[in-house]
């Protein structure tokens, strides 16, 4: 049995990071079916939906990553940034 404890990281700018982090996520989960959690992405340029302030989510589950938008710290108000 093999265990996967976490992985986190923060880009400042979306660069090739961004896209080694996405493979990252796919690749565990792939490689680790029973992984699951949440990866939150926040940038101003990323595409509608979700726009300017809002957050996208990547959630692995079973072996598969979808996206999702976030319902919960959309859009971005001055209280969450504080």
């Amino acid at each position: 049995m093999y265990e996967f404890h976490g992985a986190d990281g923060l880009v400042n700018r979306r660069r090739d990071e961004a896209d080694e982090l996405d493979a990252l996520v796919a690749f565990i989960a792939g490689r680790f079916p029973g992984a699951w959690g949440l990866l939150y992405e926040r940038a101003d340029d990323l595409p509608t939906p979700p726009g300017p302030g809002a957050f996208r989510v990547r959630v692995p589950a079973r072996g598969e990553v979808t996206v999702r938008l976030d319902p919960f710290l959309s859009p971005v108000r001055p209280l969450i940034e504080d």
